[in-house]
């Protein structure tokens, strides 16, 4: 017993009362939390299910506020070229040409899938 506590103390291990719903890879149509989409949309961190902060970047908290289940990473992108649109989202990237749609998107699809691959390890992700 007082080796787990050791290895409490020492963040090598984390104790919960029922087990922790995270997942480990992202699915075609990627879940965080109702509660982590509403922080998203409010501020630049969420809670995680390990209670825990996780700041965000703006384009991150843009993606998570979408992670409802029903947007498949082309959707994802189809809302974020909306929010670009509408002025809500601004690229400051002088890498990325705004008035090319085509390398628009691609740069989009690559930046939502770097946010999509930190999010299991970050325990955002639920399905």
């Amino acid at each position: 017993m007082a080796e787990l506590l050791l290895c409490y103390t020492a963040d090598a291990i984390e104790l919960h009362v029922c087990p922790v719903q995270i997942v480990t890879e992202v699915s075609n149509t990627p879940v965080v939390t109702p509660l982590a989409r509403c922080q998203a949309e409010m501020g630049q961190s969420i809670t995680n299910k390990r209670h825990e902060r996780v700041d965000l970047a703006d384009f991150a908290r843009h993606v998570i506020r979408f992670l409802d289940g029903q947007h498949d990473r082309q959707a994802l992108v189809d809302e974020l070229m909306t929010l670009l649109d509408d002025g809500v989202l601004v690229m400051t990237d002088k890498r990325i040409k705004m008035e090319d749609q085509v390398q628009t998107r691609s740069n989009l699809q690559t930046l939502v899938d770097h946010i999509l691959e930190q999010l299991p390890a970050r325990a955002i992700l639920i399905g």
